[in-house]
């Protein structure tokens, strides 16, 4: 976030498009504020990691089938209930714009969700597996960095969160 979680300035998103063969086809980040979402008066790094996901979702063709991942266990969860035959209910932090948004880009695409483990090292990154035994890949770490780059220079020395995922197109 931009200063603390949850932040009454703002957080970062970023998602990185994967093809077929593993090459990046496409990325995007931004800078989500309050404002964004009226009423809002804060951003949680959840709700920036729903909206990379929705993003990415939306970046995509409809009638998409593939893998999307992200190191969000609450954003995989959240999306996972939406996808499921009873429809989870929506969170109460969630705004509805958003929750509207990433459930209509749902019934236009089919993804997979895969959790990652978040901030590998260089060994895990080697391996493919991170801390806690979930997979790892570059494409998070670059995700990772854009967020970094999308935070806004006045805020450069300052802590942020980020929100990030990486989409394995599908065939």
């Amino acid at each position: 976030m931009i200063g603390k979680n949850p932040s009454p300035e703002g957080g970062t998103w970023a998602y990185v498009l994967v093809g077929p063969d593993g090459e990046e086809i496409a990325r995007d980040s931004g800078l989500v504020r309050p404002s964004d979402f009226p009423p809002l008066l804060w951003i949680s790094n959840n709700l920036t990691e729903l909206l990379a996901i929705t993003k990415a979702l939306y970046a995509l063709p409809m009638g998409w089938k593939g893998e999307v991942r992200s190191d969000s266990k609450v954003a995989v969860t959240v999306f996972r209930g939406w996808q499921g035959k009873a429809k989870q209910h929506t969170p109460k932090w969630v705004p509805a714009t958003l929750a509207v948004s990433a459930r209509v880009a749902l019934e236009t695409r089919t993804p997979r969700f895969t959790l990652l483990d978040g901030h590998p090292s260089a060994a895990q990154l080697a391996a493919g597996v991170g801390k806690r035994g979930n997979p790892v890949c570059k494409w998070n770490v670059l995700a990772d960095r854009l967020c970094g780059e999308a935070k806004p220079a006045p805020m450069a020395s300052s802590a942020y969160g980020k929100a990030d995922i990486n989409v394995f197109r599908g065939r």
